[in-house]
């Protein structure tokens, strides 16, 4: 497929000739050319320790949607209150929602938090109160607990094996007890004969 795809796309101009189709035909080509890339997926799943963190990661999404809905929850309180606090002074910053919206994912990324926080403190002093809670809780709390969640399911897989380890450890030592027991009484048995 990949020399068909080769073939095809190199003779372009051959296509480019007989006019529009021509050339929608070969940006398909094109991208079909651009498909083998995912193709290269596959060795994800060959790798191991791989396979493990992206059935991690995958794992922890539905946790991570919750933290992103908790954090556009605080998003939009804290844009509504900007906007009611600071748009008269800030239009450019605060006019409008969508602004106020956008001030405060700059602010949450923490992307010249501080120029932002300082021209608004010029004409609102006690503003370093907001600033400074909706950091605290948007970029080290929750951003954090992102992290965290991808960690604590990355982590759980090891220890998944290990208690299986665990278990398959503790059946064998059964069995050898087992056969401890029975080769206890085939001794008793032959001192008996003795």
């Amino acid at each position: 497929m990949d020399s068909n795809l080769t073939v095809s796309a190199s003779s372009g101009s051959l296509w480019t000739t007989l006019g529009r189709w021509g050339s929608n035909f070969i940006s398909a080509l094109r991208a079909a050319r651009a498909i083998r890339l995912l193709l290269s997926m596959r060795l994800l799943g060959s790798v191991k320790n791989l396979r493990i963190l992206m059935a991690s990661i995958g794992k922890s999404l539905p946790n991570i949607g919750w933290i992103f809905l908790l954090l556009m929850f605080f998003n939009v309180i804290y844009t509504v209150i900007g906007t009611l606090l600071f748009a008269g002074d800030f239009p450019e910053l605060f006019g409008r929602l969508h602004l106020s919206f956008y001030t405060m994912i700059e602010l949450m990324t923490l992307e010249g938090w501080n120029d932002t926080a300082r021209v608004v403190m010029t004409e609102y002093p006690y503003a370093w109160i907001f600033f400074l809670s909706y950091i605290a809780i948007t970029a080290y709390i929750l951003l954090n607990a992102v992290a965290g969640v991808i960690v604590d399911c990355i982590m759980s897989p090891g220890t998944e094996e290990s208690k299986e380890r665990e278990i398959d450890m503790i059946a064998r030592q059964d069995e050898m007890a087992k056969d401890i027991e029975r080769l206890e009484a085939k001794i008793d048995e032959l001192t008996k004969r003795l």
